[in-house]
């Protein structure tokens, strides 16, 4: 969404997570340094979303019956 404040992005073993300071671009908040979350440990992680809280961070893999993941980070 346009007005989101915070950004994850899942790389190959890891989710980052990139919060942005109120007035910031986001060019800014992603050129820092991300807070890096705990290893997924998937063997393919293919998508990251945000729950409907804003708050929450969902990674899974694809395929039937895979694992879901839940991540809160700390902002």
């Amino acid at each position: 969404a346009a007005g989101r404040r915070e950004d994850a992005v899942k790389v190959y073993g890891d989710v980052c997570f990139f919060p942005r300071k109120p007035g910031e671009s986001w060019t800014d908040a992603l050129s820092r340094k991300p807070q890096v979350l705990s290893p997924h440990g998937l063997a393919q992680g293919e998508a990251v979303a945000f729950a409907q809280d804003g708050r929450t961070i969902y990674v899974t893999s694809e395929g039937a019956n895979t694992a879901i993941l839940r991540y809160r980070p700390a902002r």
